[in-house]
């Protein structure tokens, strides 16, 4: 199935894996809901910090494609890309 999401660099990707590494805390491939809202606080992508815990379990939800409460690796680089895509059109 091709993907209509948009490739990151390799140093894209590579920032991408050492965030996840980062807050893949238990180290079992995964990022959990409880360790979620962690992400979104360094990804820095709402102006008001009140409103990542706000948005976390949506936010979450809606990335969790197999909805197994977890996000996996393939998961995370998705969400990522996403995030990638809205800070460059706010640069526009």
């Amino acid at each position: 199935m091709a993907s209509n999401q948009a490739s990151v660099s390799a140093a894209q990707e590579a920032r991408a894996k050492e965030l996840f590494n980062k807050f893949d805390v238990d180290h079992n491939g995964t990022i959990e809901a409880k360790e979620f809202s962690s992400v979104l606080k360094e990804l820095n992508i709402f102006e008001n910090a009140s409103l990542v815990d706000t948005y976390a379990e949506m936010i979450f939800s809606s990335n969790d494609k197999d909805k197994s409460g977890k996000l996996d690796w393939a998961e995370f680089l998705s969400l990522y890309k996403k995030v990638l895509e809205k800070k460059i059109e706010h640069k526009i």
